[in-house]
């Protein structure tokens, strides 16, 4: 029997999607987490197959346990619930714009995003569908693109780490979403924020800091946006010459 983990500190919001995945056809193990601390706490020591998850939560928020998911569990395949209708949909609106490349790069990592208040049945149809696609063993947790992408949503101020595969460590900073710098290798600015987004399949790792304590000068001036863009020109460019 697989298992679902609903982080979610809304009790009535967490029954109605208790109440929704009874109603499956295969019947799963359903696990709860009233924040993202707790939820983690579960992921680490039980086998979950689907989490779905509120991005606004106390003492973790989704978001950080998004991050910890990309690190740890990266086969895992996230729900994700927002309270920000306009920015999911400008969301949406950014990935329609996105060269082929990076949206590809978007739907493979294999996350819904829903709006409160959202559509109980397509919850429940989405949770099924990811449930019965993890037997393929093909599925990954949030791509960088798409942890990027929530950064912006949410307006986040954090530092991001990012460990390469081959090696080496990096940084980038936002401030209210906003990329404003970044540092790799001997790096920094945009050339380092290149480098860090078109790296594959990298570890990463969310911490966040007040507004108030932010001081990192914003050096970057291009958009997240376009420098993904960029980021899979500059990769496609090099499996072109591979070849």
């Amino acid at each position: 029997m697989k298992s679902v983990l609903i982080a979610e500190d809304d009790a009535m919001v967490r029954d109605a999607i208790l109440a929704a995945l009874k109603r499956m056809p295969d019947k799963v193990r359903l696990i709860t987490a009233a924040n993202g601390a707790e939820a983690l706490e579960i992921l680490r020591r039980e086998t979950v197959d689907l989490l779905i998850t509120d991005l606004q939560m106390p003492e973790m928020d989704g978001l950080a346990l998004l991050a910890h998911t990309a690190a740890e569990l990266r086969d895992l395949p996230c729900i994700v619930i927002t309270g920000y209708a306009r920015n999911l949909h400008q969301f949406q609106l950014m990935v329609k714009a996105l060269e082929p490349a990076v949206q590809k790069a978007l739907e493979e990592s294999k996350f819904r995003f829903f709006t409160k208040p959202f559509d109980i049945k397509a919850l429940m149809e989405a949770a099924a569908g990811l449930l019965g696609n993890t037997k393929t063993g093909l599925l990954r947790g949030i791509s960088m693109e798409g942890f990027i992408q929530l950064l912006e949503i949410e307006g986040k101020t954090c530092r991001v780490d990012i460990t390469a595969a081959c090696g080496g460590r990096g940084m980038m900073f936002f401030y209210q979403g906003k990329l404003c710098d970044a540092q790799f290798r001997d790096r920094h600015g945009e050339e380092a924020a290149l480098a860090l987004l078109g790296l594959s399949d990298p570890e990463i790792t969310f911490q966040e800091i007040d507004d108030k304590t932010f001081d990192i000068p914003c050096s970057i001036k291009t958009s997240a946006i376009a420098l993904l863009m960029e980021a899979a020109r500059i990769r496609d460019e090099g499996r072109g010459n591979e070849r």
